[in-house]
């Protein structure tokens, strides 16, 4: 994979990562947490993969939701995304409301709003989300150009509220 990093870092850090997986210890966490914050997608997705591997031997499981979720809701890699998630499962009811929140997370592209018919039935749809309990993130035709960076930026935002609800 590409990355942006010094290819020997790359490299360290690629196999620093799996061999912290493969070590067993919950100490590794505050490293592997780290290193879910470097530039290169694959030692992130290393990373989340050693991080779930350590639920099984009494990592911190604060401490590891906290650092998988960032990576979970916002990583611009699908796989470090997916390796995140499946880490986040790991580690059960410490994660079990941030999972449920992805759960009822929607993405809606709005393409056609200059249509009356269409505007009348994206106020339906709304509705029938918010009834349902739903988060919806909405995408318009005017965000196409940037519609990566646009999503990117609804999810950080959407992330942050969640960071501020108040727990159980």
């Amino acid at each position: 994979m590409k990355s942006p990093m010094d290819r020997r870092e790359h490299q360290r850090l690629v196999r620093r990562a799996v061999e912290l997986g493969r070590a067993a210890d919950p100490a590794a966490v505050p490293e592997l947490a780290d290193m879910l914050r470097m530039p290169s997608a694959e030692i992130r997705r290393l990373a989340a993969s050693a991080l779930g591997k350590l639920a099984a031997f009494g990592a911190d499981p604060a401490a590891a939701v906290s650092a998988l979720a960032a990576v979970a809701l916002r990583d611009p890699h699908p796989q470090a995304r997916q390796y995140a998630l499946k880490a986040l499962k790991a580690y059960g009811a410490a994660a079990e409301g941030l999972l449920h929140d992805l759960d009822d997370l929607y993405v809606e592209y709005w393409g056609m709003e200059g249509n009356l018919d269409y505007q009348i039935g994206m106020l339906e749809k709304r509705k029938l989300y918010q009834q349902a309990g739903k988060k919806l993130v909405s995408l318009y035709a005017r965000e196409k150009p940037r519609l990566r960076e646009a999503l990117r930026g609804k999810l950080a935002r959407f992330a942050k509220l969640d960071d501020r609800a108040p727990g159980p």
